[in-house]
């Protein structure tokens, strides 16, 4: 039984409604079945599930693309960076897909702190409402220094500087426009393919899955992966890939980034 689409399909029309969105956690027996339906087809490698990570030469191709494509290039880089480094799905981060800009749920200028004004160590991200957090309880994540051309705190501050302190979403360019989910996906599959990598099972979660996986690799513990994560449950598991090339020093320093912030989650 193919499980995918419908609960997003769902999940939209209530929406595109106006009614608030559906809060899995609260709908009893429906929502245990829609759980397990879930992890039943993780398990049997259902097609339309599949997301593959991306890695680190993933993103290096994505900074080589973007490098010279000005505001817009520097806010896709920082985007990736803020996704991947701090193991969030695309969503959490960027504009809504549809209905307005909420302060109260989506991620905002104020959102994003510096841990001091010149040359911070590290930027805390306040992620008020995610899939798993309905109830809008909250969480910080802390986005690390690499010591690497690929460093999440290095494009966030220059992002910033282009972007300018201001209202709506955080990933918003000069014309006011805000980076979409589903524009970001499009951006970095293009990116992607323009270089030659391939695109497949590449999606909104797969900075999260690689992030994840990075971390694992480089021997976080499961409680660590978990928190890294933000998941209550072992579902973790089954998003983590095995790296089937060999990390570069650079590689071993961002998944050192991405323990550090495992072990700063609140």
């Amino acid at each position: 039984m193919r499980t995918s689409g419908y609960g997003p399909a769902l999940r939209m029309a209530h929406i595109k409604a106006g009614l608030r969105a559906l809060v899995w956690s609260e709908m009893g027996r429906l929502g245990q079945l829609r759980k397990g339906l879930i992890q039943k087809s993780m398990v049997d490698g259902e097609k339309g599930l599949v997301r593959n990570p991306i890695r680190w030469f993933h993103m290096q191709t994505l900074r080589e693309a973007w490098r010279g494509d000005g505001d817009r290039g520097c806010m896709l880089w920082a985007a990736a960076c803020m996704c991947f480094f701090g193991c969030l799905r695309a969503g959490e981060a960027l504009a809504p897909e549809f209905g307005e800009f909420d302060a109260k749920a989506h991620l905002a200028w104020e959102d994003v702190m510096l841990e001091r004004a010149a040359s911070p160590k590290c930027i805390g991200l306040r992620i008020k409402e995610s899939k798993t957090d309905r109830q809008r309880a909250g969480a910080m994540v802390t986005l690390h220094r690499t010591g690497t051309d690929i460093c999440p705190v290095e494009s966030v501050l220059r992002f910033m500087v282009t972007r300018g302190a201001g209202p709506g979403p955080f990933f918003t360019d000069r014309e006011g426009v805000g980076l979409t989910r589903r524009v970001f996906v499009e951006e970095v599959r293009k990116a992607l393919a323009k270089k030659g990598a391939s695109v497949e099972g590449i999606s909104g979660h797969s900075f999260r899955i690689g992030a994840a996986t990075a971390a694992a690799e480089s021997g976080a513990t499961a409680e660590e992966v978990k928190a890294l994560w933000r998941w209550k449950s072992g579902a973790y598991s089954g998003y983590v890939r095995r790296e089937e090339r060999g990390q570069t020093s650079a590689g071993k320093k961002w998944t050192r980034a991405i323990k550090e912030g495992c072990s700063s989650q609140d």
